[in-house]
């Protein structure tokens, strides 16, 4: 964090969440009144939506989106609050558990593209994010980096 000369700089606790939200149900045609289809054929895939959970490293995003401003959260609610489900806690950031989760559901790259596919659909997906938030972007980024990671 950059120093400025005659101020000081004060670290709180917050709820603030920032994370990945993945829809779980799939994509049925139905869409939003803004055209955006509602479900998605990859992320209902539960062994996708594990698979991420265990790949991604939080404290990656931690470290690097969040310039080290912020606590890992496994359940979505924080790790301070009194609701906060402890049992959800795993050891994330290990590449090698996602790759067999997604390998014991059958997902493989068949056509050597870097992508993995399951009964011709690809592992791919879109991550939206308000175009003028940077910060959630940067998280976009860093897991579309590290589920690639997962995905080889």
């Amino acid at each position: 964090m950059k120093k400025i000369d005659n101020m000081s700089s004060i670290i709180l606790d917050s709820i603030d969440a920032r994370g990945i939200s993945l829809p779980y149900l799939p994509d049925t045609g139905n869409k939003t009144e803004d055209g955006v289809s509602i479900g998605n054929n990859v992320t209902s895939n539960k062994a996708i939506r594990e698979a991420l959970n265990y790949g991604i490293n939080r404290q990656t995003i931690i470290d690097g989106p969040l310039q080290g401003h912020g606590n890992k959260s496994f359940d979505g609610i924080g790790y301070q609050l009194p609701w906060n489900n402890n049992e959800a806690i795993i050891e994330d950031g290990d590449v090698d558990k996602a790759k067999s989760i997604l390998e014991s559901d059958g997902w493989k790259d068949s056509d050597s593209d870097g992508i993995l596919e399951k009964d011709g659909q690809k592992a791919s997906f879109t991550v939206y994010y308000p175009a003028d938030d940077t910060t959630r972007q940067s998280i976009a980024i860093s897991v579309s980096e590290q589920a690639k990671k997962i995905w080889n």
